[in-house]
């Protein structure tokens, strides 16, 4: 096998280990709305490509639907 067949096959697996990361991290996750205090599990793609900072990340709440800052709270 071509060195460019090696090396497709191995950012292909380091792709799919960072997505597999993303996911373990995203069942473990809750949203908490700033605006109203409502609680849920924000949807896997929209949690993926949110903006996220070191506290918080921007989402529409589905409670309200204010597009505001949600403390994303880590539960067991």
């Amino acid at each position: 096998m071509h060195i460019m067949g090696y090396l497709g096959i191995f950012v292909a697996v380091i792709i799919l280990f960072g997505f597999l990361g993303l996911y373990l991290t995203y069942r473990k996750i809750t949203a908490v709305c700033q605006n109203c205090g409502h609680s849920y599990r924000p949807k896997f793609l929209k949690w993926i490509f949110a903006v996220h900072t070191a506290d918080a990340t921007l989402l529409t709440c589905p409670q309200c639907g204010e597009k505001c800052s949600h403390k994303i709270e880590k539960s067991n």
